[in-house]
């Protein structure tokens, strides 16, 4: 039913829905017209023969009272001199049975269409909404908020927000009073650790700087000697060439090497053999 909801010719738009209200309504009320003429002509139908019978039963109470002994309101007496103690109780079931109850009838026809709008027999259209209902939904409804109620809760979550601030003030100041006094003994500990740690560091230095000078003064000396005895080697060899040139023409005998791994076939290159 929802589609095309903007068209006229739609069923589901408010004017048709208007619309079929309005003929509803108008052959409702023609309906109930009809009604109570029907039921006011049954009604003066009744009146008029419900008076006869009345006129004919005082007529014949009159006849019977003028004949015999009185009788009571309640009672009647019929043509054939049969006394009926209940001739109020069977006018108002005649009545019943001609006319009908309406209340009852009300009260069924509630019920059973009650009954049928809950199993979905009975259907209106445009029934579901709120316009013929006269019901609102939640959305529709103004909120009812309770502003006072909001302003105490606050002012009291303020409260307590500021007595927690200042509970927890002092427990600062607490702390801090023990805090500072345990920071100066740490301080103090600190300063004498670190002067400590500065002695220890300068012990050290001193040390391996001295160390470090030893070794080089031992590296020097190697050096300085290794030079002196290739020196020594070197003038030796330069006298013996001028005192006797003959001995130095000859070829020096070469040593015996000995060969290990790939430098025996050029044992001259293997660096233990280098002539120093």
């Amino acid at each position: 039913m929802n589609i095309l909801p903007k068209k006229k010719w739609h069923v589901r738009t408010k004017e048709n829905m208007a619309r079929v209200r309005r003929d509803e309504a108008k052959a409702a009320e023609e309906q109930r017209r009809i009604d109570e003429r029907a039921a006011q002509a049954e009604h003066e139908d009744r009146v008029r023969r419900l008076q006869k019978k009345a006129g004919e039963r005082e007529n014949s109470m009159f006849d019977f009272a003028s004949s015999g002994p009185a009788t009571s309101a309640s009672t009647s007496v019929d043509p054939s001199g049969h006394v009926n103690f209940f001739a109020e109780l069977e006018q108002k079931n005649t009545l019943n049975t001609i006319v009908g109850n309406k209340e009852l009838e009300e009260e069924k026809k509630k019920k059973r269409d009650e009954w049928e709008t809950k199993m979905g027999i009975l259907t209106y259209l445009g029934g579901s909404t709120n316009e013929l209902s006269k019901q609102k939904s939640w959305y529709e409804k103004p909120f009812d908020r309770d502003f006072q109620k909001e302003e105490d809760e606050k002012k009291k979550a303020k409260e307590t927000t500021k007595k927690e601030a200042k509970v927890e003030k002092k427990k600062r100041r607490r702390s801090s009073s023990l805090s500072s006094n345990d920071d100066r003994g740490r301080r103090k500990h600190r300063k004498s650790s670190k002067k400590d740690e500065k002695k220890k560091k300068r012990r050290n230095r001193s040390l391996s700087t001295e160390s470090e000078d030893e070794e080089e003064k031992k590296k020097r000396l190697q050096k300085m000697r290794g030079e002196r005895i290739r020196r020594e080697q070197e003038e030796r060899a330069r006298t013996e060439h001028l005192l006797n040139p003959k001995a130095a023409k000859k070829e020096p005998e070469k040593p015996k090497f000995e060969r290990r791994y790939n430098s025996q076939f050029n044992p001259e290159f293997a660096r233990q053999n280098a002539i120093r």
